[in-house]
């Protein structure tokens, strides 16, 4: 994780921990509301079902993690590197990339 990550992680917490501890009523309020919005949705439930199996699960991470991983993977493919590919890819993913990059080379081969 670089500074920046690690920095934005902090002030991340920080700002939870702010918000969770304040008795403020607008924040309070705001927190019912919020809570009460989530927990009427799709992904609410997908949350709290991944919070049964890993209490320490939280979405942002995720989608953080998720980002890092497409963005290599779209690299790698930019790239035509089919050894990083075959390092974060199973083999089905694998097999496909593989099978797009012939055909884009085909297509520049072509021109």
């Amino acid at each position: 994780m670089c500074i920046r990550d690690r920095e934005w992680s902090e002030a991340k917490e920080e700002i939870k921990e702010t918000i969770n501890q304040s008795d403020n009523t607008a924040v309070v309020t705001s927190r019912v509301v919020v809570d009460k919005v989530i927990r009427n949705s799709s992904t609410a439930e997908a949350v709290l079902a991944m919070k049964k199996i890993d209490p320490d699960f939280d979405i942002i991470d995720m989608e953080e993690e998720v980002t890092h991983i497409f963005e290599k993977v779209h690299n790698a493919y930019l790239s035509n590197d089919t050894e990083t590919l075959s390092k974060l890819c199973s083999s089905d993913a694998l097999g496909f990339h593989k099978a797009l990059l012939r055909v884009r080379i085909e297509k520049v081969d072509k021109l």
